[in-house]
């Protein structure tokens, strides 16, 4: 999904945090891509059956219109949309307090969530994580008899294949029989790193570019033979970031190393972010930057950005005028970093460049 794409659903979820109501009248919905329309419609009409109950007779008619709201805004879906529905609807005290409905459905992760919420402000809790950038660590657990795959994206951890090897045991006898053993033996562990290496590259290979590491965890002669031998395709033998012994392989080892993991995890972002930071001051020098508003508009419309450099000041409710080099950029192709201000270089971004800058693909006049 599009950085500018992102920000418009940042945005829009900034702005119904904002909202709040009298009394238990802002009613929250959410169904995930497997959800059922139909159950979902059916306890909105139980919903309204209940509303029936309440003594006030303005809080029974505002959650009523919205419960009729959002049944009718139910029926105009045929299905589930890919990943997921979010349906907001209730009277917003503001100066008109007037009925809103809004809904979510392009929403840019699929959500997990299935619920019906009412109180005095809508729940938005499982949208706030949905607008980050997606950062995906693959996590691979090996020793000589398991291997698991896991996989950490935008923090939530998931286990996805687990399997067993086919390497036996060490054999104590001596002779020919022993150093036939101990070569088959050898040959069926090289299969067990392969067969790990092949189920990883299909997973993650295709998405590679969105990769920010690779975390290996198991015994440490296992993860060295593994790491050593370079099974994994080279793109993603060159992200490994991090590696540990685990309890076991399992899923509570893909849990445990991402936790383990987690402040290298942190500096290697951070690093990130001042690598570009410092590209960009290396390259104001000789031309290859520009900083401000109107340059960097004028550099994107020549197509000369290769990355846009926007401070965290300007989120999570950019300026049109920020959204719309965010997305000039991504049709020319370009890329866009956010750089925070908890460093230096970019505090000193933020202060002295105005927290807008690009470095170019070519000098421009």
């Amino acid at each position: 999904m599009s950085q500018n794409t992102i920000t418009e659903f940042t945005t829009k979820v900034e702005s119904i945090s904002e909202y709040t109501g009298s009394g238990t009248e802002l009613v929250s919905v959410y169904l995930p891509p497997d959800g059922s329309l139909s159950s979902m419609r059916s306890r909105i009409k139980n919903e309204y059956s209940q509303a029936q109950n309440i003594k006030s007779k303005t809080t029974r008619n505002n959650v009523q219109d919205a419960l009729s709201s959002i049944e009718t805004t139910l029926q105009s879906y045929e299905t589930v949309p890919e990943n997921g529905l979010v349906i907001f609807s209730g009277v917003v005290n503001n100066d008109s307090d007037e009925k809103i409905t809004t809904v979510f459905d392009s929403l840019p992760q699929p959500i997990q969530t299935q619920l019906y919420h009412c109180d005095d402000s809508f729940f938005i809790e499982p949208l706030e994580t949905l607008g980050l950038d997606e950062k995906i660590y693959a996590i691979l657990l090996i020793d000589r008899n398991n291997a698991a795959i896991g996989k950490m994206k935008n923090g939530n951890v998931e286990t996805v294949v687990t399997f067993n090897s086919l390497v036996p045991g060490k054999q104590k006898k001596g002779g020919q029989s022993q150093q036939r053993f101990e070569r088959l033996r050898l040959e069926a562990l090289d299969n067990h790193y392969q067969k790990l290496a092949k189920k990883a590259n299909n997973l993650f290979v295709s998405e590679r570019h969105d990769i920010k590491g690779v975390l290996i965890g198991g015994p440490e002669i296992t993860r060295k033979e593994f790491i050593d031998g370079t099974y994994l395709h080279h793109e993603l033998q060159d992200k490994i970031l991090f590696q540990t012994s685990v309890t076991s392989i399992s899923e509570s080892g893909v849990s445990e190393i991402a936790e383990k993991a987690s402040s290298q995890i942190e500096e290697n972002e951070i690093a990130e972010q001042k690598e570009i930071c410092n590209n960009f001051f290396k390259k104001i020098a000789s031309n290859e930057a520009t900083y401000g508003i109107d340059k960097t508009e004028k550099a994107i419309s020549y197509g000369s950005v290769s990355t846009l450099l926007l401070s965290t000041k300007f989120y999570p409710n950019p300026p049109d005028e920020i959204s719309s080099l965010i997305e000039q950029t991504e049709d020319f192709g370009g890329t866009v970093a956010v750089i925070p201000d908890t460093f230096d270089k970019g505090e000193q971004f933020k202060n002295g460049f105005g927290g807008v800058g690009a470095i170019l693909r070519y000098e421009i006049e």
